[in-house]
């Protein structure tokens, strides 16, 4: 008779590499999601539970025969149908291996799984020690999710490796993406070895009426229409456009690019303001018609009225510097955060794709010098990025960035509930994928088919994840992790609580 020791959960009760069939004991409990270990002669497999399964020793007919008497409470004595939950009622669970761990005498290894473990061995519970592998430096994610139980085990990424080669957020309205972003710009701008730049298109990021990134105090800067004490008026000088500028932010006919570009060609960095102005009717190349109508999309676009001057974030007088200036606390490591929730949405978009050209410009020149390693990764944090990263959107600032940005250290964190809208060779591009919940099949198939590693067996899971779990799938770790992301708002406190207090 095979005996269970107390962490034990069950038995190895058949099933094939890849799915292996555990038989739970009666008196322990099983969940999706939850991790568990085999162990033996020096070896452990780590094996994560996928779907359980009622089974039975008895036939289906008298299952439901007994079923009936159950319910009616009628016929023969029910012990004639063997009722001993513990040996004929059970439950089974389907497992998927995870890694493998060897310890030999050159010391431990983590290997693919490769092998099965054997009849009515059993599988226990995962301990801590464990998982010491998970533990690194770097941007913090979260704790590790066991089930629904969370372990004491954070979760970290190597900063200079998971920016510049993107990181994909997906979810569900209402799964907490931007709880999770602002985590990790907090774990960033206290570890201090990348900048970051986000639009903050509800002033949640920023945390006007709530806990939130200004708890950061000078290791976040804000930029704003209207900005509080301590902030900087978002003003930019519109001889900081180009007109690659506007890809991706608004519709433009053939005609109208290259009207864009030949007026951009005749007058350079005033481009803008011979556009506006209404003196200007007729450009070479560019018929009268087209001048008229680019000049009324870019009043739009720009915010900016007949007198060439707005409430809006764009000049033709003030803010020569400002972009210059959100690269300088880039480079010092900051946060930077625009925030956007009095503009339009194209604004938002013109504003990341002027920041983004010119971090892209700076970093490429400092490559061809020699000196890309003196400075530090920075990441461009995108809301809602199908909209500007999907198939049917033209060539812009942004789909460079997510194809050539890790060869300059320059990456994206995108946000999306819609993964299945962005280019393919983009998303397979981001080696770090963040899933939290999601319900849309079509959304969990573009996620699985594009994931770092095998996620093939986990869709019920992605689909059941509830508020702040997730699933983290990197190029940088040897399997997908299970996290729980905590509350921005605990986590600050924590922090405040466990930071060490100065005597005076």
């Amino acid at each position: 008779m095979v005996r269970l020791t107390n962490d034990e959960v069950g038995l190895i009760a058949g099933g094939r590499f890849g799915e292996v069939i555990l038989r739970k004991d009666s008196g322990k409990q099983l969940e999706i999601g939850q991790l568990l270990v085999y162990e033996k002669a020096g070896k452990k497999v780590l094996f994560k539970v996928y779907d359980l399964v009622h089974s039975s020793t008895l036939p289906q007919n008298a299952i439901d025969m007994a079923q009936g008497y159950v319910r009616e409470e009628e016929g023969p004595p029910l012990s004639i149908y063997d009722m001993d939950e513990k040996i004929s009622y059970f439950t089974k669970g389907l497992l998927k291996p995870l890694i493998e761990i060897r310890e030999e005498g050159s010391g431990t290894q983590i290997l693919g799984p490769k092998s099965m473990p054997s009849w009515w061995e059993g599988v226990r519970e995962v301990r801590t020690s464990d998982l010491y592998f998970l533990q690194g430096d770097g941007t913090y994610l979260g704790k590790l999710r066991n089930g629904s139980r969370v372990m004491d085990i954070d979760i970290k990424l190597p900063t200079d490796k998971l920016i510049p080669h993107h990181v994909l957020i997906a979810a569900s309205t209402g799964k907490g993406k931007s709880n999770l972003v602002k985590v990790m710009l907090w774990s960033i701008a206290n570890e201090g070895k990348a900048g970051a730049f986000v639009i903050d298109p509800h002033g949640e990021y920023w945390g006007f009426h709530e806990k939130g990134l200004r708890l950061l105090g000078e290791k976040a800067v804000l930029l704003s229409p209207n900005p509080p004490p301590g902030g900087i008026s978002l003003k930019i000088n519109v001889r900081s456009l180009l007109p690659d500028h506007f890809s991706g932010v608004s519709e433009f006919t053939e005609a109208q690019r290259e009207g864009l570009e030949s007026i951009f060609r005749q007058f350079k960095q005033k481009w803008i303001e011979e556009l506006l102005s209404d003196s200007q009717e007729s450009v070479e190349g560019v018929k009268p018609a087209t001048i008229a109508v680019l000049r009324r999309k870019m009043r739009l676009l720009l915010g900016l009225g007949d007198n060439d001057e707005g409430s809006g974030p764009f000049s033709t007088d003030l803010g020569e510097e400002t972009i210059n200036s959100i690269i300088k606390y880039l480079d010092d490591r900051k946060v930077v955060v625009v925030d956007t929730s009095s503009l339009e949405e194209g604004t938002e978009l013109l504003i990341s794709n002027i920041v983004a050209d010119l971090i892209m410009k700076k970093h490429q020149r400092a490559k061809a010098e020699g000196l890309l390693d003196s400075i530090p990764p920075v990441a461009i944090i995108i809301e809602e990025a199908a909209r500007v990263l999907s198939e049917g959107v033209e060539p812009n600032v942004l789909k460079e960035v997510a194809r050539e940005g890790r060869k300059f250290k320059v990456g994206l964190i995108a946000i999306t509930q819609l993964p299945s809208l962005i280019q393919k060779e983009l998303i397979a591009n981001m080696n770090t994928k963040i899933i939290l919940g999601n319900e849309a099949k079509s959304e969990r198939d573009a996620l699985v088919n594009s994931s770092a590693q095998d996620l093939s067996n986990e869709e019920q899971e992605i689909a059941s994840l509830d508020l702040g779990e997730g699933i983290v799938t990197s190029s940088f770790l040897r399997m997908a992790v299970p996290i729980k992301v905590p509350l921005f708002d605990s986590l600050v406190k924590a922090e405040q609580r466990d930071r060490p207090k100065l005597a005076f």
